[in-house]
């Protein structure tokens, strides 16, 4: 098993590893349908526009 961090240097870097991640622990884990419940992200200042703009869309 190879084990794959979507981030590096505190930057998300593969956008695909995270929502495997968060469909994974949602749906599997939690047992929820992710497009019912809101969720807060809390994301560093210095994050640009189209991070910002690719999580909304996760």
């Amino acid at each position: 098993m190879e084990v794959i961090s979507p981030m590096k240097d505190g930057t998300v870097t593969d956008w695909d590893i995270v929502d495997n991640i968060w469909n994974h622990a949602f749906r599997r884990r939690l047992l929820i349908n992710p497009e019912e419940h809101p969720m807060l992200i809390a994301e560093p200042s210095t994050n640009t526009a189209q991070q910002r703009e690719n999580r909304t869309y996760v």
